[in-house]
This record gives structure tokens, C-alpha cells and sequence, in this order.
């Protein structure tokens, strides 16, 4: 048997569906504001592909520059030393001692064997943040006490005669060409072909195997 609606129970009806109908679109533009939102946020927090991404030939190349430094500083250097060494530790004290450099003799040997062996181990790459130190040290003094006074350049022409051409002092243009190697060097390290590499390997193979799966297979 139906029953009669009363007036005041259809407008309670009619109110609840209109509030429903209404809370149902209230949630879907929530949801919509949601889905806005957490597309924004992963729009600006995804980090943008690189186009100009570096080539992976590039990035082994990398490996292999230090390479021309250490062929040059080293080289440089076990010249300058075997130099001081052929021509006799005493003459080279005799330039440490007229420049006012304390306990000249001992000092000409230190700065030859610096020289020496430390360009040897630039060249072979062993232990060549340690190397560095004296070598620096060696170069800084040399610049400071000699090659300041005469400029920055390391080639000065002074006349050309019949008799050949004619060069002034040195600058200190040379003396910061191998300081920026040495520095580039103890920072970089030493790269392919080297010593230090090699212990590197051996100490931690795994890490090496991680950091490249292919090789050695």
C-alpha cells in the first residue's frame, strides 16, 4: 500500500539529494584539483632530459687527460735535475748561495733529487699527490728568488743581429705552466697508464667491476 509523502519529508528529500549532488561534485573537482596538482608537481620536480648530454666516447676520453701533462711536467722535470746533477751539485750551490738561499750544498742536492725523482713519478703516475708537494715547493721558491723580478714572460727579445738573436732573463711564465700541471694533477689524478691507477684497481676491485660490468669479461 503506498503512502502518501508528506510536504515536509519531499523537501527533506529533495534537500539530502541536492547536498548529495552536490558533495558528489564538490569530491570530483577535489579530485580533478588532486590529479592537477600532483601533475604539476612531477612536471617541475622530474628533471628535464639533457639534449646536449655528453657523448659516452667523450666521457672515457676524460680518463686518458691527463696523460699529455704528465708526459710534459714529468719529462720537464727529470731534465732540470739530471742537469743540475751532470753539471755537479756545487755549481748549482753556488747560484742557491748568491741568492741568499740558507745551506746551499745540501740544498742543491734536495732540489735535484726533487727534480729527479719526482718526475719520475709524474711520469709513471705513482704517487703523484705526494710527488707534487716538493715539486711545488721546488717551483715556488725558484719563482719567488729568481724568475719574479724579471715579468710574467718567459721569451723576451731583446735584438736580432748578425750574430743571432738575443733573449732576455726568464719570467715566471714557465714556472706557473708547471705549477697549473702539478695542481691539475693532485686534484685530477693521475688517469690511464699509471701507477696510481693500478694500486687503485687492486685495492678495489669490486668497485672498479660496478663502476664498469664489461670489463674484464
Amino acid at each position: 500500500m503506498l503512502r502518501p509523502i508528506r510536504k515536509s519529508e519531499a523537501d527533506r528529500n529533495g534537500v539530502n539529494g541536492v547536498t548529495a549532488a552536490g558533495s558528489l561534485r564538490i569530491d570530483s573537482m577535489e579530485q580533478t584539483v588532486r590529479r592537477d596538482a600532483v601533475m604539476t608537481l612531477t612536471l617541475v620536480t622530474r628533471p628535464a632530459a639533457r639534449s646536449d648530454a655528453e657523448p659516452a666516447y667523450r666521457q672515457k676520453l676524460h680518463e686518458w687527460a691527463p696523460l699529455p701533462l704528465r708526459l710534459i711536467v714529468g719529462y720537464g722535470f727529470i731534465l732540470h735535475g739530471y742537469a743540475k746533477l751532470s753539471r755537479g751539485p756545487e755549481t748549482f750551490a753556488a747560484v742557491l748561495h748568491t741568492i741568499g738561499v740558507p745551506f746551499p750544498y745540501v740544498m742543491s742536492w734536495a732540489t735535484a733529487l726533487a727534480e729527479l725523482i719526482g718526475g719520475f713519478a709524474i711520469l709513471s703516475g705513482a704517487f703523484v699527490a705526494i710527488a707534487s708537494v716538493p715539486m711545488i715547493l721546488v717551483l715556488l721558491t725558484a719563482m719567488v728568488t729568481i724568475h719574479l723580478p724579471y715579468g710574467f714572460f718567459s721569451v723576451k727579445l731583446v735584438e736580432v743581429t748578425a750574430n743571432g738573436t738575443r733573449f732576455g732573463p726568464v719570467g715566471y711564465e714557465i714556472i706557473l705552466l708547471y705549477l697549473a700541471g702539478l695542481v691539475a694533477l693532485a686534484i685530477g689524478g693521475a688517469g690511464r697508464l699509471s701507477v696510481d691507477r693500478w694500486i687503485l684497481t687492486r685495492r678495489f676491485p669490486r668497485k672498479t667491476w660496478i663502476e664498469d660490468p664489461h670489463r674484464n669479461r
